[in-house]
């Protein structure tokens, strides 16, 4: 009975045992990969855009005329499509793998944008407009969304990468949680639409002052260290991958030791 009853235990306990293991690995690989701060990219950008929905539906709102406001809501969410297909094709022309800080600067220079498009939805009026600049915003949103996941992607360990992806997305899902209820909390208590969206734009221009800032300084993917630079040859492509396995291989040497 005892034993059956050790063996259930550890039956339950044996995930959790796991998870924590893995988690602190995460851990330690964030802070000493020099680019830990990149998996906030996309949850900082959930948060100017996460209370998107909410602030859509109350443009679109038109009381006593269901039939309007049913072709706006339509309106304002065929212009998120549109910025979310045109703003990555757009990006794609000045981005290049190879140098993983050009998908840095498309992320920060899009926060620049997203704060446009907010600004542009907090003093408009007509519909016309208002689309308008939801398209500019989602443009900008798109951009963050794929460039984020491709720095991870370009700069993570494949042995690391599943657990860096899936903090990213977790967090990222965690911050557009907190933007809608916070939107929602401010719509619910009766403050202005246009308000609202520029407490967005507000919001948008602190996170691309500090994602400038972290960028300017040279950090995360703008790292020398993390770019193939002046590749004329291929020895010197080859010395670059090198460079690049050492670094994944002392990286995976801290995080065994500490663990």
């Amino acid at each position: 009975m005892k034993y059956k009853f050790q063996r259930c235990l550890s039956f339950i306990l044996s995930p959790v045992v796991s998870f924590a293991r893995m988690f602190m690995q995460l851990m330690g690989f964030l802070i000493v990969c020099k680019f830990g701060m990149l998996v906030f990219m996309k949850a900082t950008g959930q948060l100017t855009w996460g209370s998107a929905d909410v602030i859509n539906i109350h443009f679109a709102h038109m009381d006593k005329d269901e039939v309007t406001k049913s072709k706006h809501i339509g309106l304002m969410y065929s212009s998120v499509g549109i910025g979310c297909l045109l703003g990555p094709i757009f990006a794609n022309n000045f981005t290049d793998m190879e140098h993983p800080r050009s998908l840095q600067f498309a992320c920060v220079s899009a926060l620049g944008v997203i704060s446009f498009g907010w600004v542009g939805m907090s003093v408009s009026a007509r519909i016309e407009w208002l689309c308008f600049f939801n398209t500019v915003r989602a443009f900008g949103s798109a951009i963050i969304w794929i460039n984020s996941t491709l720095l991870l992607q370009k700069l993570t360990p494949s042995g690391m990468l599943g657990r860096i992806l899936s903090f990213d997305f977790a967090i990222a899902m965690l911050f557009d949680t907190i933007a809608s209820f916070v939107t929602g909390r401010y719509v619910d208590a009766d403050t202005p639409i246009h308000d609202v969206a520029f407490g967005a734009a507000v919001a948008t221009a602190t996170i691309w002052v500090f994602w400038s800032l972290y960028h300017s300084a040279r950090l995360g993917a703008a790292r020398k260290s993390f770019n193939a630079e002046n590749i004329v040859s291929p020895s010197v492509s080859c010395h670059s991958n090198d460079s690049i396995r050492k670094r994944e291989r002392d990286v995976e040497n801290v995080i065994n030791t500490a663990v």
